[in-house]
């Protein structure tokens, strides 16, 4: 608490002070590290000037004050202690936030006269700091002498007071921290139903794609074009499953029958250059997956590593157990994928693009999967490119 910005902050301690002043004890405000947060020096009896005046004396008085100072925070409640010079203290602690937190050290009296005891102290302490031993004494003799009842009384009032202004001020700011959140709330609920609106719009579109899909598949039957009614049937599955309400999580066999559609598709395309298989352990096709999480990395395979080869290629997916995981891997004979780029994408840097599919699988698996999933690529070049999703499921 270098500065005191708050302007209640401000006002409670200008409060603290005149009450203080009427009761006419010395007192000074501290934060957190010992430093006055007062721009006018503490109010210091000519006793603890004294010690104060001497750089070790000084350094004394600050750990003195800042280890009560923190007892009184850690407790919650003023701290009684007499501090390292023999004089019975109190540090009060005052806090509304982690950055405006302060504390009173209050004393600087005796609860009784001096006695022959307690001038030999003074004596030990002239001694410790190399003053003169009979100014000191002097400046002892004149230090207000009130009596325990009298210092508590006082210290219990400024405390109820003080506290009462503090949680006052908490309070305050949890209500309009609550009236925060209340409007952010209130707006998100506002965007929510916006985007509701759009979604419920959005899908008329696709309604109507798929009625045009489904009059074009007809016209191209009725003309017995039946490699194109074929093709727009399958690519009418492609959309229904993609453009339908949003699906988060699937069974495997979902993702399955929507990849191996797309493989039909690419297989019209390609002809004889290419191929694909699908082999899955009979358990494990009702395994839940994030959605579309297979079929871009099937279309890597078949754009970046088929394609490109002028023999064609072949793209294998497998799934079986092993151990305690499951694994998914999803292999091609293609051109492979160059050393840089590979090691760009198995460390998964989002500095380099990689397109939006790797980005967005791994992304989804770490929302919905969180640590529980493992994704590497694999590939030498002109040999092929692998990649393996282990979940541990």
């Amino acid at each position: 608490m270098k500065d005191i910005n708050n302007k209640v902050t401000r006002e409670i301690i200008h409060f603290q002070n005149n009450f203080i002043h009427l009761t006419r004890l010395p007192a000074y405000f501290l934060d957190l590290n010992g430093n006055n947060i007062q721009k006018k020096p503490p109010i210091l009896c000519e006793f603890c000037k004294s010690i104060r005046d001497k750089p070790e004396g000084k350094e004394k008085c600050r750990e003195s004050d800042i280890n009560a100072g923190m007892r009184a925070l850690e407790t919650g409640k003023p701290y009684y202690y007499v501090c390292h010079a023999g004089i019975p203290s109190v540090t009060i602690p005052c806090s509304i936030t982690p950055e405006d937190t302060w504390f009173i050290a209050l004393g600087q009296i005796l609860l009784s006269p001096p006695t022959s005891n307690s001038i030999k102290r003074v004596h030990q302490i002239a001694f410790k700091f190399n003053i003169d031993k009979d100014t000191l004494v002097e400046a002892y003799k004149k230090i207000r002498v009130v009596t325990p009842s009298e210092f508590k009384s006082v210290v219990n009032l400024l405390w109820d007071i003080t506290r009462f202004l503090c949680n006052s001020e908490r309070k305050r700011i949890v209500s309009l921290k609550l009236k925060e959140e209340k409007l952010k709330r209130s707006l998100l609920e506002s965007k929510l139903k916006e985007m509701q609106r759009k979604a419920l719009e959005s899908q008329v579109q696709p309604h109507f794609l798929f009625n045009i899909l489904n009059t074009i598949s007809m016209l191209s039957l009725l003309e017995k074009a039946e490699r194109t009614h074929e093709m727009i049937s399958m690519l009418g599955k492609l959309l229904h499953y993609v453009l339908s309400p949003s699906k988060e999580i699937v069974p495997l066999y979902k993702e399955l029958e929507f990849v191996e559609t797309y493989l039909k598709l690419q297989s019209i395309r390609f002809g004889e250059r290419f191929s694909y298989s699908i082999e899955v352990e009979e358990n494990l096709y009702n395994i839940e997956i994030p959605f579309m999480t297979l079929q871009p990395l099937v279309e890597n395979s078949v754009i970046h590593g088929i394609e490109p080869k002028k023999e064609g290629g072949h793209v294998e997916i497998r799934a079986f157990k092993k151990n305690s995981s499951i694994i998914i891997e999803i292999r091609d004979d293609g051109i492979g994928i160059p050393p840089t780029k590979l090691s760009i994408i198995n460390k998964g840097d989002k500095k380099f693009f990689l397109g939006l599919g790797i980005h967005n699988i791994k992304d989804r698996l770490k929302y919905y999967l969180g640590s529980h999933y493992k994704m590497t690529f694999e590939s030498q070049k002109n040999k092929g490119t692998r990649v393996l999703l282990e979940l541990y499921i």
